[in-house]
């Protein structure tokens, strides 16, 4: 069996805390942790598992891994959860363990904490389920930064064991986030570009053919809009400045119905206007990120409608 390891954050000398170490804890896998018995306490509301309660043993041995470990106890010093980086399971798993120990979820892994940021992480890659993962628990501000990349999830795959573990609170912010940006994108798509000033070459009459081509573009889309309207804008733009979005788009037909309008226009003033529409239409969705200001509602910084918001 190998010989134990110290953790290298808590160790015997570590600045942890204004007074020595007092107390070690021992993980499944022979690592060992310095801590503070005054902070686990202050931090529990179980007597850390019961297994402060006196009297007390100068060494505690936990059945977790160091892993799991290591970030609770960031969590608890308040230390940013660096290297080595935990895995996005342990991640996942470590709200369990800090419920075990009567670590209160919504003071650790509040906004700004490390265990917040560390999690946070995951909303890219794991949206989902970091989404579930703080439903369940309620953490409100966690819910809210995963739900801005679920914009365009298939609201149809969410399982009955999903729903179950949402709640039907956080599940109903789902949809209406859903639902409400589905009202924008076909309010954005109402508008037709505007005209411009009469031409020799191309007068008023000459003019309808852009918005007919409009009209006829965006009919479908208006009928059948979907929540993954942030994908419809990713294609706009997509189509019209190429360099500013590298991300792809799950609406495939869009591009190929917005392409063929610009070919179909023979006035480069209208090709002007069809493409200062696009971008304005990029611009009102994509303008001032929201900003989560309350448990149960987010505003915009610059007020915003709320019909704009991209989070739950």
């Amino acid at each position: 069996m190998a010989p134990p390891t110290t953790h290298p954050v808590f160790h015997p000398t570590a600045q942890l805390d204004a007074a020595p170490p007092d107390l070690v804890l021992t993980s499944a896998n022979r690592v060992v942790f310095h801590v503070h018995h005054c902070c686990l306490l202050a931090a529990s509301t179980n007597h850390f598992a019961f297994l402060l309660d006196p009297p007390v043993e100068a060494i505690v041995a936990l059945p977790e891994s160091s892993q799991l470990i290591s970030v609770m106890l960031h969590a608890i010093y308040n230390r940013p959860i660096g290297s080595p980086r935990p895995t996005s399971a342990v991640l996942i798993a470590s709200l369990d363990t800090l419920k075990k120990y009567g670590i209160p979820l919504d003071r650790y892994v509040c906004a700004n904490t490390p265990l917040f940021t560390a999690l946070a992480t995951l909303a890219q890659s794991r949206a989902i389920e970091l989404y579930t993962l703080a439903a369940e628990n309620d953490l409100y501000d966690l819910a809210a930064a995963a739900s801005s990349y679920l914009i365009s999830y298939n609201l149809s795959s969410i399982t009955d064991e999903i729903a179950v573990r949402m709640g039907s609170l956080y599940l109903k912010k789902l949809f209406v986030l859903h639902s409400r940006r589905t009202k924008v994108v076909r309010g954005l798509l109402l508008t037709p570009p505007a005209t411009h000033a009469p031409t020799r070459t191309c007068g008023a009459d000459n003019q309808l053919r852009l918005l007919r081509h409009w009209d006829l573009a965006t009919a479908s889309l208006q009928t059948r809009a979907c929540p993954s309207e942030l994908s419809i804008i990713r294609a706009l733009r997509a189509e019209f400045d190429p360099p500013l979005l590298r991300i792809g788009t799950s609406v495939g037909s869009l591009r190929s119905i917005i392409s063929i309008i610009e070919p179909l226009l023979t006035c480069r003033d209208c090709k002007a206007t069809l493409n200062a529409r696009v971008r304005q239409m990029v611009v009102e969705w994509e303008e001032t990120p929201v900003k989560c200001v309350s448990r149960f509602y987010v505003l915009y910084a610059h007020s915003m409608p709320r019909c704009l918001q991209r989070t739950i």
